[in-house]
């Protein structure tokens, strides 16, 4: 089977729907997506229809509790019982009794194992799908600075407490080892309670550094959306284990050790920081004179290879 996207349980809502409904029509050329869920327990299972040979689950998703029916699949249920599984499915909306809800159309459900519970050669195969993925945050583990969005800020009273939020507001990460649901999940929290977790595919990179004590801060940058619809949060979040050697006593003292340097080594300690072994070229050169000359200016680097600086004169 063909997975469009793995997505999150709180991530699945109307504005998902209002999206998915703006590929339509779909068919054999333009088929419905489907989604994966991973690490999931239901709230409750049970076969349905005159033969029971139907499945009806239930989950808690982004906007209450959503339903899924799997048609001919009730061979499946004994799987729910069992323990978390992955679910693959598609959007579709269901109206009962002139109430109209989001619906999960259920395309296969297949136990879901914890990696550290599995052999080498297991996680290959179960997860072949996930390892050959082209994952975005593959390397954010390593990264010193990022910026992302706080999900899950539907669940109970968590949308007071985002809406309530401001720029530049401080947050707590905070690992949940224990949680049933995702065993790498990291909660965000504010003062005055939980407002969400980081997405499941930025977790998954960040746990094992969690878990072996690196800090990280957190920071709001923007609460977004409105009361007619839902609120949101960005924010920034930032390794603190590097860049150490800039922070009180030790920053100090680096003051210190460079007003002690002469000129020209003042020049070459700076190109060593900013180009390693490398020298400048032209261009750097040219963007670096202002600074050189000691006239008061702003610095721009890229951080890409070759990086190039722009000092415009203040």
């Amino acid at each position: 089977m063909l997975i469009d996207s793995e997505i999150e349980m709180q991530e699945l809502n109307g504005e998902i729907y209002k999206e998915i409904c703006k590929i339509q029509p779909t068919g054999t050329m333009n088929p419905t997506p489907v989604f994966v869920c991973r690490g999931q327990k239901t709230l409750e299972s049970r076969t349905v229809g005159s033969s029971g040979d139907h499945l009806r689950i239930k989950l808690r998703a982004g906007q209450g509790d959503i339903y899924g029916i799997g048609f001919k699949k009730a061979e499946l249920e004994p799987l729910m019982r069992e323990g978390s599984v992955d679910i693959a499915f598609s959007l579709d909306k269901n109206t009962f009794n002139g109430k109209t809800s989001l619906q999960m159309l259920i395309k296969d459900v297949k136990s879901y194992r914890r990696p550290d519970q599995m052999t080498l050669l297991d996680r290959l195969f179960f997860y072949k799908d996930a390892y050959l993925e082209d994952d975005p945050y593959r390397s954010i583990g390593e990264q010193e600075q990022f910026y992302t969005k706080v999900v899950g800020v539907t669940f109970e009273d968590r949308q007071q407490l985002v809406e309530q939020l401001a720029a530049g507001q401080g947050l707590e990460l905070r690992r949940e080892q224990e949680n049933p649901y995702d065993e790498n999940a990291i909660a965000v929290f504010a003062d005055n309670g939980q407002v969400g977790y980081l997405k499941r595919s930025i977790a998954r990179h960040l746990a094992p550094n969690f878990d072996k004590g690196v800090p990280y801060q957190a920071m709001v940058v923007q609460v977004t959306g409105s009361a007619e619809k839902n609120w949101g949060v960005n924010i920034f979040i930032q390794r603190m284990d590097r860049g150490a050697e800039c922070n009180g006593e030790a920053q100090q003292q680096l003051r210190r050790e460079l007003e002690q340097l002469t000129e020209p080594q003042l020049r070459e300690r700076i190109r060593q920081a900013l180009l390693g072994d490398h020298a400048y070229r032209p261009k750097q050169q040219e963007a670096f004179r202002p600074a050189l000359s000691g006239r008061q200016c702003a610095g721009h680097f890229g951080n890409g290879p070759g990086k190039i600086g722009h000092f415009p004169e203040l």
